[in-house]
């Protein structure tokens, strides 16, 4: 009318706006934007990335093959329709790589996640180290470097790291919270954290009892050649030595744990907050 042009309304309720969503954001999420690339994280063989990563070997040749693997699998690019992600690049990936959200609840699953987690924050922290390098000084550049500082003392702790449980212990406790699957972030947290408790106690177990075994016969042997008497005050001493030894080891072991969660937590408030 009034030789005016009309333009026809645009139905939101028919085409509502996309919005990403939290699952978008962190620990693993991914974005359906045709620019993300999607990665199956079990399109290969779970055999051949189980011999892969839980050999000894953690050299420079291997890391970089992991490094390649985990750059290539994350979406590198968000698409610009989205909200920005409030974590780097950098941080994306370790949440993606943190917890193994998109792979099965099995034993060798955590079995594999455990050899792994030396490279994550070992990746981490090499890009945190280099984002920190190109930023202006100020608390932001300290705070990343801080985050570098904290992933590689991660890495180190976790080098190395083999379970030694039996898988028939290790699914006992994945059924056991199995109820927890409808969150996988706080299943896979106090799955993970069970598993790594009941590592360290029977790897102690195990150091403990080859220890005793080693000083008691080295006991019987000096004690032939001794009077009765003094042989029951080796003994004593023996048993004695047994016990400070388990405390010694439990308490070593006790303080590794802590001060590792702590240094994790410290990662993850710098982070934002997990």
């Amino acid at each position: 009318m009034n030789g005016a042009r009309t333009m026809p309304k645009q139905s939101y309720l028919a085409n509502p706006p996309m919005r990403k969503s939290l699952a978008d954001v962190g620990s693993g999420g991914q974005s359906h934007s045709p620019r993300v690339k999607k990665c199956e994280p079990y399109q290969a063989s779970e055999r051949e990335d189980y011999l892969r990563y839980t050999t000894e070997d953690t050299s420079t040749k291997a890391y970089e093959a992991y490094k390649a693997n985990i750059t290539t699998c994350y979406p590198q690019s968000p698409s610009p329709s989205l909200s920005p992600s409030p974590f780097t690049q950098e941080d994306q990936i370790y949440l993606y790589h943190r917890l193994p959200l998109q792979r099965p609840t099995t034993a060798q699953t955590t079995r594999l996640h455990f050899s792994q987690l030396t490279f994550v924050y070992q990746d981490l922290a090499d890009r945190s180290l280099a984002r920190a390098a190109t930023m202006v000084p100020g608390l932001a550049r300290e705070r990343r470097q801080r985050m570098g500082v904290l992933a590689t003392r991660l890495a180190k702790r976790y080098c190395g790291c083999k379970i030694v449980l039996s898988d028939r212990f290790v699914e006992s406790v994945l059924s056991r919270h199995a109820d927890g699957l409808k969150r996988p972030s706080r299943f896979w947290e106090t799955v993970l954290d069970e598993v790594e408790r009941a590592n360290a106690s029977w790897s102690l177990a195990r150091l403990w009892i080859l220890f005793c075994v080693i000083q008691s016969a080295l006991v019987i042997f000096i004690s032939w050649l001794l009077p009765p008497t003094a042989q029951s005050t080796l003994m004593v001493a023996n048993a004695l030595a047994d016990i400070w030894s388990a405390a010694v080891l439990w308490e070593r072991v006790h303080a590794r744990y802590f001060a590792t969660k702590g240094d994790e937590q410290e990662l993850h408030d710098l982070m934002g907050g997990l």
